[in-house]
């Protein structure tokens, strides 16, 4: 997977030295951009552009990819993400995000209906970022996809994805590979997935997963695709 963002057509960007100039209010937006623009990942940089240009509307997904979100970054996207009406979907993949991390980059976000996918995989966001966002998540219940892959997450942390679950009532498909879930927590998050009559697949892979779980799992979710290891 590359480290691009795909939010807007290429050819659409003007040049840096005049996003100053273009931006014609002090919203708490251009005020960062000029303060920080030169500093953010060009990813976020991106975004910036192409709000200040007009063009939020078009912006529809966020992806970023192996880059560390640093703080410079982390409050460069808790600002502007509100603001994009129709974001749909975002990847964050390796970007040594822990619980401060996400913390800082939803501490702005509030009923974002438009948000049918979120990824955040390959990170460090423990069972205390799983709780944090089943605070959050209440605000999203047009959340169709959630993948939390690679994060740490215990059987602790299964009882916040319950609480995930259970207010995700359009909840199409859920992702929790490589985490350190017990066969008790995945039978949690498994009950609780069962009353989804949409829903789509759910992918486990975890370490203390035998054969014997996987088969109680399709018992109570008889009609569900799994991980495609099992």
């Amino acid at each position: 997977m590359g480290n691009t963002c795909y939010c807007f057509d290429s050819a659409d960007k003007i040049h840096e030295k005049d996003m100053v100039t273009s931006c014609m209010t002090e919203t708490p937006q251009s005020i960062e951009y000029k303060v920080n623009g030169s500093s953010m990942i060009e990813e976020v940089r991106d975004i910036y552009m192409a709000y200040l240009k007009g063009h939020a509307d078009i912006i529809k997904e966020i992806r970023i990819i192996n880059k560390n979100l640093d703080q410079i970054s982390l409050t460069s996207l808790s600002l502007i993400i509100p603001e994009l009406i129709n974001l749909s979907e975002i990847v964050l993949k390796s970007n040594n995000l822990q619980l401060d991390g996400i913390e800082k980059l939803f501490s702005n976000m509030n009923q974002q209906q438009s948000l049918k996918k979120l990824w955040i995989v390959d990170n460090n966001i423990g069972d205390q970022g799983v709780e944090f966002l089943a605070d959050i998540l209440t605000e999203f219940s047009g959340l169709e996809y959630l993948h939390l892959d690679n994060n740490k997450i215990s059987r602790s942390g299964c009882d916040f994805v319950k609480e995930i679950i259970d207010n995700l009532i359009y909840l199409k498909g859920l992702s929790l590979r490589h985490n350190n879930i017990s066969k008790r927590g995945l039978k949690k998050v498994a009950k609780a997935l069962k009353e989804h009559k949409i829903l789509e697949y759910f992918f486990v892979e975890a370490e203390n997963v035998t054969e014997e779980n996987i088969i109680r799992i399709r018992e109570l979710l008889p009609n569900l695709r799994l991980d495609d290891n099992y």
